[in-house]
């Protein structure tokens, strides 16, 4: 598992928080933008048991 700098542990709670604070934010900024696509295929790439060699298979995969 992914730790941060101060030796505590990335864990899927905290992956969504910090993913949702930045929604916010970038919701705001860009308010025309695909985010709740975007947040669901980082979900799918962050939190899934597997790893994905390459980020375009998902996406292409999304936008087909």
């Amino acid at each position: 598992a992914a730790g941060l700098e101060d030796g505590s542990p990335m864990t899927a709670e905290l992956y969504i928080s910090v993913r949702d604070a930045e929604l916010a934010r970038l919701r705001d900024a860009y308010p025309d933008a695909r985010w709740s696509d975007a947040a669901s295929l980082l979900d799918d790439l962050v939190l899934s048991d597997h790893f994905v060699d390459f980020l375009t298979i998902p996406a292409y995969e999304r936008l087909g």
